[in-house]
């Protein structure tokens, strides 16, 4: 159900599963996903920002909302008889995203939990609910009293209103921010790493979004070109990413190493956008 989807929360994995399974190409999300290194090192590492707190990128359930295809209600403070209510009215373009307990991720969904607010796709199925995890992906049946047990307060009410059209999609391409067509090189130089905090810990975030950046990519240009070059490399990336991690398990404190590890990963996104760049020149893009 959520293989090939690349959100930066559950929320989005939840919104584009759903808006598949309703017939939609959940590519198009992934419009404004050519965002430069250099951005991203500015934001994440310089501002030290975290990844659910990422400003670079619309959310994809609130582009889906402006386009009037979607809506997202959230509902706070909810007494457990409300949210099972609701999931119950649901029809056949609506379900639930319910907020689970710290400890319902944990334990029955076996997610790493890195954040508290985790949330899961839940419709009704005969006298049980059907829950779906996006990370790892996991399918449940749940009692009444096992779904009242795990809900932690709060849920989104989401409904497919329209298909998406060819003039939706020509919208998203003409409102591009980041266009591989207009990349030029432009060697950033990632000094300073010695003054940072916790610089393993910020590059290991960086690469993580850094990663799914360029799976979106793939989908969304894969729709004009030929993007096969970069879902090649991808196990390449995953392994950058699983380096900064193991550094930063280890609090490796040789700044030297880091700053070798990201100019290789540097090196590599200039080949990634430079070639795609003249894919698309030659496709007339």
């Amino acid at each position: 159900m959520y293989e090939g989807i690349y959100g930066l929360s559950c929320v989005e994995n939840h919104v584009q599963a759903v808006l598949r399974q309703h017939g939609e190409r959940v590519e198009a999300s992934y419009y404004n996903s050519a965002v430069p290194l250099a951005d991203l090192y500015k934001q994440m590492v310089t501002e030290g920002i975290r990844q659910e707190h990422f400003y670079l990128l619309e959310r994809v359930q609130e582009i889906w909302k402006r386009l009037g295809i979607l809506e997202l209600v959230k509902i706070k403070h909810a007494p457990a008889a409300k949210m099972l209510q609701a999931v119950c009215s649901c029809q056949k373009n609506e379900c639930l995203l319910v907020r689970v307990t710290p400890d319902f991720t944990r334990r029955k969904l076996l997610a790493r939990g890195l954040r508290e607010d985790h949330f899961v796709c839940v419709k009704k199925g005969g006298n049980k609910f059907e829950v779906y995890n996006d990370i790892p992906e996991r399918r449940l049946w749940l009692r009444e009293e096992q779904l009242e047990e795990s809900y932690d307060g709060e849920y989104f009410h989401l409904s497919i209103r329209r298909k998406m059209t060819k003039a939706d999609r020509d919208y998203l391409w003409q409102n591009r921010r980041f266009r591989p067509e207009e990349f030029y090189m432009q060697k950033f130089m990632a000094v300073g790493f010695e003054d940072l905090e916790q610089i393993g810990y910020k590059l290991r975030n960086l690469t993580g979004v850094y990663k799914l950046l360029r799976y979106r990519m793939a989908e969304y240009y894969g729709q004009y070109v030929d993007t096969e070059f970069i879902r090649q490399v991808m196990p390449e990336i995953e392994k950058f990413y699983a380096m900064f991690e193991y550094y930063n398990l280890k609090s490796v404190s040789k700044t030297d190493k880091y700053k070798e590890l990201f100019d290789q990963l540097v090196n590599l996104d200039d080949k990634i956008m430079s070639t795609l760049k003249k894919k698309m020149e030659e496709k007339g893009c």
